[in-house]
């Protein structure tokens, strides 16, 4: 049953991944939650800029790094950010 509070929720999907974007796309919509997804960080302006999503998750490790991301989209305002990353590093990138 979907949920009322997560009705109302516009989401932006941005990952490099798309059977990522997919899988997160169905679990989300079965809460009732309106789902945008791109492999393009951006896209994600045009998002911000005409209002549709209300938060945007996106993956830390793309061409357009997460974090540069977060920077871009803090100067222009109005959306929430999550990133995320599946990345596991190597025994040799922990040295």
């Amino acid at each position: 049953m979907p949920d009322v509070a997560a009705s109302s929720l516009n989401v932006g999907l941005i990952d490099d991944n798309p059977q990522f974007l997919e899988l997160m796309k169905g679990l989300l919509e079965d809460h009732g939650i309106t789902i945008k997804v791109t492999g393009s960080a951006s896209d994600c302006d045009t998002w911000v800029t005409d209002g549709s999503v209300d938060l945007i998750v996106a993956d830390l490790r793309m061409p357009v790094h997460g974090l540069d991301l977060l920077e871009r989209l803090q100067d222009l305002g109005g959306v929430d950010l999550i990133v995320l990353s599946g990345f596991v590093p190597s025994v040799a990138e922990k040295q």
